[in-house]
């Protein structure tokens, strides 16, 4: 059963109160240890965010150089609460410390502070995935695979036997690098059969905001809960299922499925079926809407089988089946008339083009059985008990970017050959994909000479490599400064982003003094060459490893800068001028790497 939707509907408005949730009373424990000014070891550098459980706050790891956020639990809670809550965010610390995934946040401590639990994670520069959502239209393809993303987090988390019973957008973060991390697994617990009451008793029979992860009678948050949650019936990998669902029908349509002013009333929508329909001028092919129905079927065993078929089901475009099965069509028929064509039409068939296979050849030196010996012979070199799961780790995601990006080059030039790409477009993909090429030469080069800091970060680094995706982003590549027409100039550009690839393979190892002094000589010769794109490059690497090292001011600045030249070049294009460089584009002069 389904409603038209309001046209009065706005963004994550589906007839909830129009209140702020309502969070604990400020906490004068939390407080002195913050006015302190150290959380363990960790120096507090300010606060994130607030929510019903606690306060996550940035800080910095001292001992290992690198910046971490901190979740601290708020001790106002009194008696079996205080209790509650400290088991809860250890089980957080336990659920997500047994996931090495790309799109799982990393936990790297769980510790005691007076009477407060804490545990200290990976620093995601970024924004969960509501705040992303606010920032600008997005196009529906480019939020489902923001939302695909966090889907492969929880997939990875249901194969490790652990249940969320939290996922929303507030709980997926989105990096700077377009990477999606899901996070807070408070309410997770590896035996989905356990009761999901963590208390006996309830507070209140309705709850302030059906926004906010709620203890009581049950945990979580009331408006993306499954229905067998909102009865009190254990949570599984379907109720996860249910929750995604919810955030990305909210995330598409810019409404939630379910309406509710309060708990009571949306359980009745939930329990009842009362899903609103999606808006009639919506571009959302509806394959995907009837994609959500079954995910968000009442009960569930009319859901999908698991996360990886849900998955597979957003995936399943039936545009691009339908353009394969019209190819292979083409062929087939392509192949019949050349049949009957008997002897002469061979006579007449011109030379085979030439293949496609140059991208393995692109690669030698840079990724291939020799450079993994040496990476994995470096990685396991270190006296740490856990460098061999690393090397092995490092060199399944190497090995895996290194086949994409050959697999990403044959497609450009069978492309190209085929005359379905322009050879502007043909000579801005590769370009992309040498810049890739470079990025995965630095990165292996510092793995090679690794020591024992470096392997404790070497996974991050791998998954942390510049997207191939971009390449194949035809309105990106195009949007593209550039590059300068003097072959000199351009050639001295190719050559500093090298230098700049070999500092920020660096800083993602956590080599950030170092980092830090090859980045800055490079900035001069960036501000003499004048092109746009590679000094805002320069300023922003400063500018991170800077804010890493706790040097706000200068990090600050540096940022700052770099987004006005950005703005500038842009404000230009709009204007119809050219970035203060006139001449066609030069094929192989690189832009920043993101």
């Amino acid at each position: 059963m389904s409603v038209e939707a309001s046209s009065s509907l706005t963004r994550v408005d589906t007839g909830l109160a129009n209140t702020q949730p309502k969070l604990p009373e400020p906490d004068a424990e939390i407080q002195a240890i913050v006015g302190a000014g150290k959380i363990g070891r960790y120096v507090v550098l300010r606060k994130l965010g607030e929510g019903g459980m606690g306060v996550v706050f940035a800080a910095y790891d001292d001992e290992l150089e690198r910046k971490v956020a901190i979740k601290l639990l708020h001790t106002t809670f009194s008696g079996q609460q205080q209790t509650l809550g400290q088991q809860r965010l250890r089980r957080e610390a336990q659920a997500m410390a047994r996931l090495s995934h790309p799109n799982v946040a990393q936990i790297y401590e769980v510790g005691d502070i007076g009477s407060a639990v804490f545990i200290a994670m990976e620093f995601i520069s970024g924004c969960n995935l509501r705040e992303w959502l606010r920032q600008t239209e997005r196009p529906w393809r480019t939020i489902l695979d923001a939302y695909m993303q966090a889907g492969r987090g929880l997939m990875a988390a249901h194969a490790a036997g652990i249940i969320h019973r939290d996922f929303k957008p507030d709980n997926a973060l989105i990096g700077d690098d377009g990477r999606v991390r899901v996070l807070d697994f408070g309410l997770a617990r590896p035996d989905a059969t356990a009761s999901d009451s963590l208390s006996s008793t309830s507070t209140s029979g309705v709850f302030h905001s059906v926004e906010l992860t709620q203890m009581g009678s049950f945990v979580g948050t009331p408006a993306y809960m499954a229905p067998e949650q909102l009865q009190r019936h254990p949570a599984d990998a379907q109720s996860d299922q249910f929750g995604f669902c919810v955030a990305l029908f909210e995330a598409l349509y810019s409404y939630r499925p379910f309406l509710g002013a309060d708990t009571a009333e949306l359980t009745d929508n939930v329990l009842h079926g009362r899903l609103i329909d999606p808006p009639r001028d919506s571009d959302v092919p509806g394959w995907i809407h009837q994609v959500l129905l079954r995910g968000l079927a009442l009960a569930p065993e009319q859901r999908y089988p698991d996360m990886a078929a849900l998955l597979q089901a957003l995936s399943d475009d039936p545009a691009i089946a339908r353009r394969r099965r019209l190819g292979i069509a083409a062929i087939v028929l392509a192949a019949g008339l050349a049949g009957g064509g008997g002897y002469a039409i061979n006579e007449l068939r011109a030379e085979p083009a030439p293949t496609c296979t140059g991208g393995e050849e692109r690669l030698a030196g840079v990724w291939d059985p020799a450079t993994s010996e040496r990476v994995h012979a470096a990685l396991t070199s270190a006296a740490t008990t856990y460098a061999e799961y690393v090397a092995t780790q490092v060199d399944a995601r190497l090995g895996s970017y290194a086949a994409a990006w050959s697999g990403m080059h044959r497609d450009a030039c069978e492309t190209h050959q085929r005359g379905e790409q322009s050879d502007a477009l043909y000579d801005l993909r590769m370009a992309c994909l040498d810049d890739r090429r470079t990025a995965l030469s630095a990165l292996v080069e510092v793995l090679a000479a690794a020591d024992a800091s470096v392997v404790e970060k070497a996974v991050q680094a791998a998954d942390r490599l510049p997207l191939l995706g971009r390449c194949a982003d035809a309105s990106a590549l195009l949007a593209q400064v550039p590059p300068p027409d003097d072959p000199q100039v351009a050639r001295a550009v190719e050559a500093l982003d090298v230098k700049l690839a070999q500092a920020r393979a660096r800083s993602e190892v956590g080599q950030y003094q170092a980092a830090l002094r090859e980045t800055q000589p490079l900035l001069s010769e960036a501000e003499s060459l004048g092109y746009g794109p590679t000094l805002a490059a320069a300023l922003r690497l400063e500018g991170l490893i800077q804010d890493v090292l706790g040097e706000y001011g200068a990090s600050r600045a540096r940022a700052a800068a770099g987004r006005d030249d950005g703005r500038r070049r842009r404000r230009r294009r709009r204007a119809g001028l050219r970035d203060d460089r006139p001449g066609p584009r030069h094929r192989h002069a690189p832009g920043p790497l993101r």
